[in-house]
C-alpha cells in the first residue's frame, strides 16, 4: 500500500527510514529477551512467560494502530488478473519471474542452515543466554545503522546492483563459522551479516515495486510470498533432516550443513543474477569498492 503513496525515486529513502526504525525496535526487543532469560536462568519458564506476554501486548498494540490506517478503495482491472499457474508459465521468460525464483532459491539455501545457528551456539558451543544475545544483536543493530544509507544508495544505483553485491556476502556468511567460533569473532561475522541482509531485504522489496505496475502489484506480491514462503519452509524441513544425517565436520554435524548451505547459495547467485535486468531507466554505475565507501564511510 505504501508504494502507492511514495514516489519511485524516494522509495529507497523512505523504506530505509522505516526499516531503520524497525531495526531499533528489534535490537531493543532482543536485548530485553536475552536479559530476561539471563535474569531468570534458574526459572526459564517464568522468563519465557514474561517475554511471550510482552510480545502479545505488543501485537495487540499493532492491531490498534493498523485499524487507524486509511486504505483507499481498490479498483480491480481485468488486465491485472492472471492466475498463479499463468505466473509460473511466464516466470522463465520474465525478468521479474526469474527474480522471484532467485530470492526464493537463495532463501531455500539460507534456511537449510538458518534455524540451526541458535542450536549450534546453545547446544554445541555452550553459550549462555547473554552471550547468545550479544552474538545475535549485531544483525538488527547493523541494519538499524545502515539501512537508510542503503535506501539512498539504491535510489542512485538501482536495486539490482545492491542485490547482486549483497547476495555474494550472504552466500559467504556461514563459512567463518567453520573457521573460528569465538564469540568476539562471531560478533564481527554478524555485523557483516547485518550489512548484507539490510541492503538485500530492502532492495528485494523495492525491486518488486519497480518491476510491477500498481494494478498488478498486490497479486504479484501474493505470488512472490507464496513461492518464497514455500521455499523457506522446504529449506528448513530438509535442513532439519540433514542436520542429523550429514557427516561431522571438525567434530560437528551442523558445520557440514553450514558448508552445504554456503555452497548452494553461491550456485544460486551465480546462476540467477546474470539473468535479471534492472528496470530503472537511469542508474549510476558504481564499483564494489564504491558501494562499500558509500555505506560505511559516507
Amino acid at each position: 500500500m505504501m508504494s502507492e503513496y511514495i514516489p519511485a525515486n524516494k522509495r529507497g529513502a523512505y523504506f530505509g527510514w522505516r526499516n531503520r526504525t524497525l531495526g531499533f525496535i528489534a535490537v531493543a526487543a532482543s536485548l530485553f529477551g536475552g536479559l530476561t532469560l539471563q535474569i531468570f536462568k534458574n526459572n526459564v519458564f517464568t522468563g519465557f512467560l514474561i517475554i511471550l506476554l510482552f510480545a502479545m501486548c505488543a501485537r495487540f498494540a499493532c492491531v490498534y494502530f493498523l485499524s487507524l490506517q486509511y486504505e483507499p478503495k481498490f479498483r480491480h482491472g481485468s488486465h491485472a488478473r492472471f492466475s498463479f499457474l499463468d505466473f509460473l508459465k511466464r516466470a522463465k521468460e520474465s525478468s521479474f519471474g526469474r527474480f522471484v525464483f532467485f530470492v526464493a532459491g537463495l532463501n531455500f539455501c539460507v534456511n537449510l542452515a538458518a534455524p540451526f545457528f541458535a542450536v549450534f551456539m546453545l547446544r554445541d558451543l555452550k553459550f549462555n543466554y547473554l552471550t547468545y544475545t550479544l552474538v545475535m544483536v549485531p544483525v538488527p543493530l547493523t541494519t538499524f545503522l545502515l539501512i537508510r544509507r542503503w535506501g539512498y544508495l539504491a535510489d542512485r544505483i538501482g536495486n539490482l546492483r545492491v542485490l547482486k553485491f549483497t547476495a555474494l556476502f550472504i552466500a559467504s556468511l556461514p563459512l567463518p563459522w567453520i573457521i573460528y567460533r569465538h564469540p568476539a569473532f562471531l560478533i564481527l561475522v554478524q555485523i557483516l551479516g547485518g550489512f548484507a541482509w539490510s541492503g538485500f531485504n530492502l532492495c528485494a522489496t523495492n525491486f518488486i515495486f519497480d518491476s510491477v505496475s500498481g494494478p498488478k502489484r498486490t497479486r504479484c506480491f501474493s505470488y512472490f510470498n507464496v513461492i518464497n514462503g514455500f521455499f523457506i519452509s522446504l529449506g528448513a524441513a530438509i535442513g532439519g533432516y540433514l542436520a542429523t544425517h550429514l557427516p561431522e565436520l571438525f567434530g560437528h554435524r551442523l558445520l557440514f550443513l553450514f558448508l552445504l548451505s554456503s555452497t548452494m547459495r553461491f550456485l544460486v547467485v551465480l546462476f540467477f543474477t546474470p539473468r535479471i535486468q534492472e528496470v530503472r531507466a537511469s542508474v549510476e554505475p558504481i564499483k564494489a569498492l564504491g558501494i562499500v565507501k558509500s555505506i560505511i564511510f559516507k
